[in-house]
């Protein structure tokens, strides 16, 4: 069967070949579209690392010069604690989502690589729900004997091990010891996880607070009495924000971009499969006559259509093989973008569309075939 039908396409070599170009063109098309999409949507439902849900960002300063400022942090973060509707708070914030800053660092066999640089106190990884895999958390006594806390991916950029508790780390002629290890963290919905330094840090005026479930308006009607309390009525610059309502307004063009992206990679994807289904629409179109030949000479319309279906499979399996070869080819010569959409999955759902697309090419030209009498078939051209 399958040498039968490879005699039939050496007979018509020119449009076999043009038919087959634009099939392989068409599957390679919708690999790298599937696969670019896979490897965005990956990207945005991949774990944080840490728990933003319920959590607010509070900076205060005191317009009062004769109070310092560690005193009033000091009676505010009591009150705050003391709050009915708050779970838990920390000074300082921990520059989860607002960080923009990378530092290049040296690493294991001196490859040089980038990290964010955090903040955090005892108590911030509670809050944030990081876990500590390794060692400890940071405490008081790591401000002064520049402990740190590292992400996995830094530990193994920098010691090409994930365990580096007890490790050092010289950083701006500074020498940090790593007390411990954390989860992954991300920056935002664009990235992987990135290597990540947590340095003991209390910024004046700054607290992170995780408020009680439900409880998140009775809490933000409660600020202005606790700050009047504190500095006096309106003696005080206040800052208050969700980090939820952040996290949308500083990522929110990454939203925007990424509905973007998958508009475009959507539109040429819908190209790519209309397209395939008119190739193979076409190449069966164009041999009805053949067909017809073959139900007058005692084929029933069963057969026809398993033939046809067989006959555009082989076709389908040696674009998707050409495609293959095109798609390394490239690679090969440094297009590194191409590599990361080369999934199984991508393959998987490319080779379930185009099975099921070939079957749209087939279906309405079949039928055609089927719904002819003895004598129209006799009189087709």
């Amino acid at each position: 069967m399958i040498a039968h039908i490879l005699h039939i396409l050496s007979r018509n070599r020119i449009t076999s070949l043009l038919l087959f170009l634009l099939l392989s063109a068409a599957v390679l098309v919708t690999l790298l579209s599937i696969g670019g999409i896979l490897e965005k949507m990956q990207y945005f439902f991949l774990p944080r690392g840490y728990d933003i849900r319920n959590v607010a960002i509070l900076y205060v300063e005191s317009q009062d010069e004769k109070n310092t400022d560690n005193a009033k942090d000091e009676e505010l973060y009591n009150r705050l604690k003391a709050s009915p509707f708050v779970e838990n708070v920390s000074y300082s914030t921990p520059n989860l989502i607002y960080n923009y800053t990378r530092y290049d660092m040296v690493g294991y066999n001196n490859k040089v690589f980038s990290a964010y640089l955090r903040g955090g106190t005892e108590s911030m990884a509670d809050i944030m729900h990081i876990e500590t895999l390794y060692g400890r958390w940071l405490q008081l006594s790591d401000h002064s004997t520049n402990g740190v806390v590292i992400t996995p991916e830094a530990a193994k950029a920098l010691f090409n091990k994930e365990n580096a508790v007890g490790e050092s780390i010289e950083f701006k002629e500074q020498k940090f010891h790593v007390v411990g290890v954390c989860n992954s963290i991300r920056q935002h919905n664009r990235e992987n996880f990135s290597p990540s330094f947590f340095a003991y840090q209390k910024t004046p005026g700054a607290f992170t607070i995780r408020i009680k479930e439900g409880e998140e308006k009775s809490f933000a009607h409660s600020i202005e009495n606790i700050l009047t309390a504190v500095y006096g009525t309106d003696n005080y610059t206040l800052y208050f924000e969700t980090m939820q309502h952040q996290d949308f307004r500083v990522n929110q063009f990454i939203y925007v971009e990424l509905f973007q992206f998958l508009l475009l990679r959507l539109f040429i994807l819908i190209v790519a499969l209309l397209s395939f289904v008119a190739v193979i629409w076409y190449s069966v179109e164009r041999r009805v006559q053949e067909w017809s030949i073959r139900y007058v000479i005692g084929r029933t319309k069963t057969q026809l259509t398993g033939y046809i279906f067989l006959e555009n499979l082989v076709i389908l399996v040696a674009s998707f093989a050409f495609a293959l070869v095109m798609f390394f080819t490239i690679r090969h010569f440094g297009v590194e973008t191409f590599a990361s959409k080369f999934t199984l999955p991508a393959i998987a759902i490319a080779i379930l569309l185009m099975l099921f697309f070939l079957w749209i090419g087939i279906f309405i030209p079949s039928r055609k075939i089927k719904q002819l009498n003895m004598s129209e078939l006799l009189k087709s051209e």
